[in-house]
């Protein structure tokens, strides 16, 4: 199809999509721009013609600037590729990106622009050219309202669950920018999504956590602990990708044969009931098919987040729990399409819980309207339900075409958006006794009280200096309503106390307050960031923090950080803070692993830096990184199991082997007498076997001569803590006593019994089974030996009757 065909130009200089599904180069867009330039005549709405000034300038064949009053919007920008336009002055900038490498089939590339996913029009690609290794070609709105979106930085990543995760980080300039995705499927992690869904009982302690990975008997120090529980190693692996993958559907429909209208003036809004996961999940999108409905309808479209009044035809109940980033209608068609609404990473939905998930179009007319498909009759749990005139109603049977995605929390942000630590840093000069907590948010940049507030400021917009050339620019880095404070990034200018701003996206208005004149020390006065606070150690005035950075650049030596009052993108008072301290830690930017765990032999973790794993977990072949980048090494944990045993009658003792198949009463020696009330310790005459476990039973020869089943919490060296116990009258341990281990020393619980150490070198154990109760046997005796790779026995059941 020809791009006359596709691409109107209106006499106000309007510049629109009119096609259907072609897309056109930047260079095709220019030259179409200045053919009509050739004209002896501007004809019907057409502004251009030979008398004209130029419209399209070019710089090269992939840099284009559009001169005024000619723009285009966000829907011709889903249609153009290979170049940047830029238009208004300066102030709008779409820039080109070209994602280039391999990946497997069906994967949906995300695009994350200031923490905030852009909505997915391109599918499994667009644009893409196969022979050289393009996947896709699209642009992207870098620069809004004369303020580069974060600095014109994007991530583009590649998280499917079964193949193996990519991201890129791309600061993007004129013309065309690449970014390089490369993925292959992942032979580790082939169990099935719904499968792996059920597996939480696999769980996370989050924040600083100190644990001797390599038994050194010194503590290290990661920012969560991973515990697997009964899982493999590998399935700990399986589960920390899932939880961070490309979202899925929570709940949907396939529904056909209804157009409802979506704000006619009468008809205000259409919302579909649905169930959330059966465990809490951040919403991340909603889909929904939708065409034009009437005349020409203009605006843009949002989805809004409700409660459900939960009776049998249900409909939305109280206030919004959130909105979604705004779709132009212009992107609609005369057929219906599937159109994703992104939501930011903010509103967390409880486990089951019922909820609506509706659309509206505030511009909607009598005449000009949107259809959204359904079924008068439809198959969904759930039911639609129709705001007419400012009240919502049920509709029974009804049901919309649509699916709600969600992502598993983690670090109280979407999974979707959790890539793990991206840096250290020092802090010292604390200021209004900040309260750090595990998963707050820092930021920084230039901090402003606020006096006579209107609307509410929006996270990553632009705001202006109220005069016709502004004083200065910048972009919302976060703001606390209550507290009436904006942190922003200044992108040109300086703030002085009584100037008045507007926020460009949501209209609000403030003035700077006389009372607190604008912050914002060190060297970086253009810049600032948002960081989640994943972990930090608290030494009194100083410490150490470890953020994922979410927005912006790090900052420097004593920049001011403002600590936030939650999650929810608000700042404190203007006292609460702390100043970076390259003298406490180097601000040092770590390596990020794109599946946050790190890597999976099948058998063993090659871990992430900072994330730890419980010790217990762990085998020799496993490999962490602390919060110091060592590499720690666990030692080799091996068990060694009884088999064959009768649960509440059978008694087993696993201890150590004389020598001659015997049961070796003397492997230690008592050094000091056990004589009082209230013994804590057991001290011996030599050090204890680092092969026995951390906490189980011993036996200690009495002066009777009987040997005292005897339990203890831990050892070091050559004595073991136990609870405090009664070594009086005939309980009396007089040195020198024999004292062995009981490895496994109980009444069965259970058909198999088992221990665990760390494996030093091989040892010969003692095994003895009884059983005198129900069901009696002849005592079993044996031998067996734990190796590197652990140890068994089963016990033979000879009868006894």
């Amino acid at each position: 199809m020809a791009i006359a065909d596709d691409i109107s130009v209106a006499f106000n200089g309007d510049v629109r999509y009119t096609g259907t599904t072609a897309n056109h180069t930047g260079l095709a867009f220019h030259r179409f721009i200045a053919d009509l330039s050739d004209d002896a005549i501007a004809s019907g709405d057409d502004l251009h013609d030979i008398t004209q000034d130029d419209a399209s300038d070019r710089s090269t064949d992939n840099i284009f600037t559009l001169l005024p009053p000619f723009n285009i919007d966000d829907d011709l920008a889903e249609h153009l590729y290979d170049c940047s336009i830029t238009q208004d002055g300066g102030d709008t900038i779409y820039k080109g990106l070209v994602v280039v490498g391999a990946v497997e089939a069906n994967t949906e590339l995300e695009i994350i622009q200031g923490d905030k996913v852009l909505r997915n029009y391109w599918g499994t690609g667009i644009n893409a050219d196969a022979p050289n290794n393009i996947l896709m070609r699209l642009l992207i709105k870098a620069r809004v309202n004369g303020v580069d979106k974060d600095a014109s930085r994007i991530r583009v990543q590649a998280k499917e669950l079964s193949d193996s995760y990519a991201e890129f980080l791309v600061t993007m300039g004129l013309g065309n920018n690449t970014a390089a995705i490369f993925t292959a499927d992942d032979g580790n992690n082939q169990t099935a999504e719904a499968t792996i869904d059920g597996w939480d009982s696999i769980t996370n302690t989050e924040g600083l956590r100190a644990i001797d990975v390599d038994n050194d008997t010194i503590t290290e120090q990661y920012y969560s602990e991973w515990n697997r529980d009964t899982f493999t190693i590998n399935q700990l692996y399986e589960r920390t990708k899932w939880i961070q993958k490309r979202p899925s559907a929570a709940d949907s429909a396939t529904e056909t044969g209804t157009d409802y209208i979506v704000d006619n003036a009468t008809i205000l809004g259409q919302a579909q009931e649905f169930v959330a996961r059966d465990q809490a999940e951040k919403l991340t999108s909603c889909k929904f098919f939708l065409k034009e409905g009437g005349g020409t309808p203009v605006g843009t479209l949002v989805a809004e987040l409700y409660d459900s009044d939960d009776v049998a035809t249900g409909a939305p109940t109280g206030a919004v729990l959130a909105s979604s980033e705004p779709v132009l209608v212009g992107v609609l068609g005369s057929t219906y399409a599937e159109i994703e609404f992104v939501f930011a990473d903010s509103v967390t939905m409880s486990a089951s819980s019922v909820n609506f998930i509706a659309l509206r179009n505030a511009a909607g007319t009598a005449t000009d309207f949107v259809h959204v498909r359904g079924a008068a009759a439809g198959s969904h749990g759930g039911n639609l339900a129709t705001d007419t005139s400012g009240t919502w109603a049920g509709v029974a049977a009804a049901d919309l075409s649509f699916s709600v995605h969600s992502s598993p929390v983690i670090h109280d942000m979407a999974g979707q958006l959790f890539r793990g630590i991206t840096h250290s840093l020092g802090y010292d000069t604390e200021a209004g006794l900040p309260t750090l907590a595990t998963n707050e948010e820092l930021g920084w940049g230039t901090l402003i009280q606020l006096s006579g507030v209107t609307g509410t400021f929006l996270v990553g917009e632009a705001v202006h200096e109220d005069t016709a050339t502004p004083a200065w620019k910048g972009e919302v880095v976060s703001y606390d309503v209550a507290d009436t404070s904006l942190l922003i990034v200044l992108e040109s200018g300086t703030i002085t106390a009584t100037d008045t701003f507007t926020g460009q996206e949501s209209g609000a208005t403030a003035t700077a307050d006389s009372s607190q004149a604008p912050q914002g020390t060190g060297a970086n006065a253009n810049s600032g960031a948002r960081m989640k606070l994943l972990a930090f150690e608290d030494d009194g005035t100083d410490g150490e923090l470890y953020v994922q950075l979410l927005s912006g650049t790090i900052p420097v030596d004593n920049e001011e950080l403002y600590v936030t009052l939650d999650n929810a993108d608000s700042l404190p008072a203007h006292d609460q803070s702390v100043l970076v301290s390259v003298a406490k830690l180097a601000i040092t930017q770590r390596t990020i692993s794109p599946a946050f765990i790190g890597q999976s032999t099948g058998s063993a973790i090659l871990g992430a830096y900072g994330l730890g794993i419980e010790k217990a977990d762990l085998s020799a072949s496993d490999k962490l990184r602390d919060l110091t980048n060592t590499e720690r090494i666990p030692p080799n944990n091996v068990t060694f199991d009884v088999f064959g045993l009768v649960s509440s009658e059978d008694r087993v003792l696993v201890g150590p082997e004389d020598g001659a198949a015997g049961l070796d009463r003397d492997q230690m020696t008592l050094l000091t007498s056990l004589t009082t009330g209230a013994e804590t310790a057991v001290v011996l005459t030599a050090a204890i076997p680092v092969d026995t476990p951390g906490t189980g039973s011993i036996r200690i020869q009495l002066d009777t001569g009987i040997y005292r089943l005897q339990t203890y919490t831990s050892y070091t060296g050559s004595t073991f803590t136990i609870p405090s116990t009664s070594y009086t009258g005939a309980n009396i341990a007089t040195n020198p006593r024999d004292v062995f281990v009981g490895y496994i020393d109980k009444l069965a619980a259970a058909a198999t019994e088992s221990f665990t150490t760390v494996y030093d070198a091989d040892r010969t154990l003692f095994v003895r089974v009884r059983d005198g109760g129900a069901s009696p046997i002849k005592s079993f005796k044996t031998t067996s030996v734990l190796s590197s790779t652990g140890g068994s026995s089963t016990a033979t059941r000879t009868s006894d009757a």
